[in-house]
C-alpha cells in the first residue's frame, strides 16, 4: 500500500512539472502578436520590444527545458547524419501530403489559427512570428514533446503506447480540431519515429523546423 501511494506521488508530481513545463514552453510565443493590453494593434507596434521579449523569453524557456531534458536524457542531441536528413525530410513530405488530404476530405477551408497566422506574418510582426513558431517553437516542441514527456511514457508504457499518448498530447495542444488535429497527430508520430530510428533528437528538431517553414509557405500560397 505504502509503494503504491509512493508511486502515486510521484506520478502526480511529474504531471504537475509536465503542466508547468508545457506552460512555460508557451512563453516565446508571447513575442509573436500584438499586445492588445500596451496598446498595440497592425498600426502602432514596436517590434524591438517584441525582438527583445523573444530573445529572452527563449534563452529563459530553453534554460528550463534542458535543465529537466539532461536530467531525463535517454537520447541524444546532435547535428543529424545526410541519412537522418534524408530521412526527416521523407517522412516530413509524406506527413504533409497526408494532413493535406485529410484537410480536402474533412474540412471547408483553413482553420482560425492558420488565418491569424498567416495575417501576422504578412504584418509587422512577420519576421518575429516567422523565427517564433518555424525555429523557435519545434525546437522548444522537441525538446518537451519527445526529449521528455515520450521519455516519461516510456517508462510506464510499451513504446507504441508512450509514443500515441505523447502525440496526441502534442495534437490537442496546438488547438486545432477535426482534419487538422489528426494530421498534427500524424506530423508528431512522424517525428516520434524519427527520434526512436536515429537515436537522435536533433533528427527530430530537423524535420520540425522543415514541417513548419513548408506549411507556412503552403498556407502562405493558398492564402
Amino acid at each position: 500500500m505504502a509503494i503504491m501511494v509512493t508511486k502515486g506521488l510521484r506520478l502526480g508530481g511529474q504531471v504537475v512539472i509536465g503542466l508547468g513545463l508545457l506552460m512555460v514552453m508557451q512563453l516565446p510565443t508571447l513575442a509573436a502578436g500584438y499586445w492588445d493590453w500596451w496598446g498595440e494593434n497592425d498600426q502602432n507596434v514596436n517590434s524591438f520590444w517584441h525582438w527583445l521579449a523573444l530573445v529572452v523569453l527563449t534563452i529563459v524557456t530553453f534554460k528550463v527545458l534542458w535543465s529537466v531534458y539532461q536530467k531525463n536524457m535517454t537520447v541524444v542531441i546532435q547535428w543529424p547524419s545526410i541519412k537522418g536528413m534524408l530521412l526527416a525530410v521523407s517522412g516530413i513530405m509524406l506527413s504533409i501530403l497526408v494532413m493535406m488530404l485529410l484537410a480536402y476530405l474533412l474540412t471547408s477551408g483553413p482553420e482560425t489559427e492558420s488565418r491569424e497566422l498567416i495575417t501576422l506574418i504578412k504584418g509587422r510582426l512577420g519576421l518575429v512570428t516567422l523565427i517564433c513558431t518555424n525555429v523557435v517553437s519545434p525546437i522548444m516542441e522537441e525538446f518537451f514533446f519527445r526529449g521528455i514527456v515520450q521519455n516519461f511514457f516510456s517508462q510506464w508504457f510499451n513504446i507504441g503506447l508512450a509514443v500515441t499518448v505523447t502525440n496526441l498530447l502534442f495534437a490537442f495542444s496546438h488547438g486545432y480540431s477535426g482534419a487538422n488535429l489528426i494530421g498534427v497527430f500524424v506530423i508528431g508520430c512522424t517525428l516520434s519515429w524519427l527520434t526512436i530510428k536515429t537515436n537522435n533528437l536533433g533528427t527530430a528538431i530537423f524535420g520540425h523546423v522543415l514541417n513548419n517553414w513548408l506549411i507556412t509557405v503552403i498556407n502562405i500560397c493558398l492564402a
